[in-house]
């Protein structure tokens, strides 16, 4: 069946039409990532440590908002979405695990957690990182996942660790940054 000179005109009207009422449908492109205007190594300096008992004053920090995502009683959960450092890193994610004040006291074992997880590319360098923040213990393999691996620091507030991933190849990136307020029980 031949298309007509009519058919494709009908055709070029169903995708204006559809081009303008996309939007309004929540179909338009996605945004591009949000970019903040701090390099991965000013992000994580300016993070507060210890991490404090509100989630505002790390989205503050951060400069990106979060969202909860869950709530216990006494712990909510907080995602932020996809961003950009000024050099180019880009974090797909910030966890954060904001436990009550009170919680914290009775169980020191459990307290604010704040996770980065980052895209393998571009490779983040281990020793940028590793050396900066004094991470140089290793932590050894993540169970079920023999690409990941650990290394931290034992710090006054809690544990300061990199998640570093090998990549094919042999390369290896950091995958992630946790800084971890709970202290292990004595």
């Amino acid at each position: 069946m031949p298309i007509t000179v009519k058919a494709i005109n009908s055709m070029r009207k169903v995708l204006f039409v559809f081009a303008l009422v996309s939007p309004c449908l929540g179909l338009a492109h996605m945004p591009d990532d949000l970019k903040i205007n701090k390099t991965l190594v000013e992000l994580i300096d300016g993070l507060p440590k210890p991490l404090p008992a509100s989630a505002v004053q790390i989205e503050d920090a951060l400069g990106v908002p979060l969202r909860v995502t869950s709530e216990q009683r006494d712990t909510a959960w907080y995602a932020s979405r996809p961003f950009v450092t000024a050099d180019g890193y880009r974090v797909t994610t910030v966890n954060l695990r904001a436990v009550s004040t009170s919680y914290q006291r009775e169980h020191p074992d459990v307290g604010m957690l704040l996770a980065l997880d980052f895209d393998a590319s571009p490779c983040i360098p281990v020793a940028m990182l590793r050396e900066r923040f004094g991470m140089d213990r290793p932590g050894g393999l993540v169970p079920d996942d023999p690409a990941l691996s650990y290394r931290y620091a034992d710090v006054p507030w809690g544990r300061f660790s990199l998640r570093i991933r090998t990549m094919l190849g042999g390369a290896t990136c950091v995958d992630g940054v946790v800084l971890n307020n709970s202290r292990p029980p004595p």
